[in-house]
């Protein structure tokens, strides 16, 4: 069972990747944005789906992940959380990108399915799984049902959670 320092509650949202012209990423902009959200009252940030995760390449991806983290412990006054994505296309790279997030101080991942080929369940189950035990903190599993087609049933979603 994964556990954090600080609870994940409250209202998180998923933050904006801001670019420059030349479509490199913008980290001053996603600074000031985190700062934003957080004098809005927000308990934390996520970098979900949203957030461009699907379109970084890993290197992007991993930094993006560090600065979020770095901004969350400068900004939040240590009350606040980052949940950064950690879905992939194979389950190799789901957790490579799950320690990637632990390491660099991430609260939580959040963990959409592969979307680019219909799984079946007992294939999810044991990618869910695999990413949970490699782990340390909280891992959301978000159903992506309208990227994969199918909502994940309820009792593979149970059996996840008492993984």
């Amino acid at each position: 069972m994964s556990t954090t320092e600080r609870p994940i509650r409250g209202v998180l949202p998923v933050f904006q990747t801001p670019y420059h012209p030349d479509y490199a990423i913008d980290f001053t902009t996603l600074e000031r944005e985190i700062q934003w959200l957080f004098a809005q009252g927000a308990d934390g940030v996520v970098m979900g789906m949203v957030s461009e995760t699907l379109r970084f390449s890993g290197d992007e991806r991993k930094a993006v992940a560090e600065a979020v983290c770095r901004y969350t412990r400068t900004h939040g006054n240590g009350e606040r959380v980052a949940i950064i994505s950690a879905g992939a296309e194979s389950t190799h790279t789901a957790v490579d990108y799950a320690r990637h997030a632990e390491q660099v101080g991430a609260d939580g991942v959040m963990v959409i399915p592969p979307v680019s080929v219909a799984v079946g369940e007992e294939e999810l189950y044991r990618y869910y799984a695999t990413i949970i035990e490699a782990i340390n903190i909280p891992v959301v599993v978000q159903d992506a049902s309208g990227y994969v087609g199918r909502p994940m049933s309820i009792a593979m979603q149970a059996a996840l959670y008492n993984t």
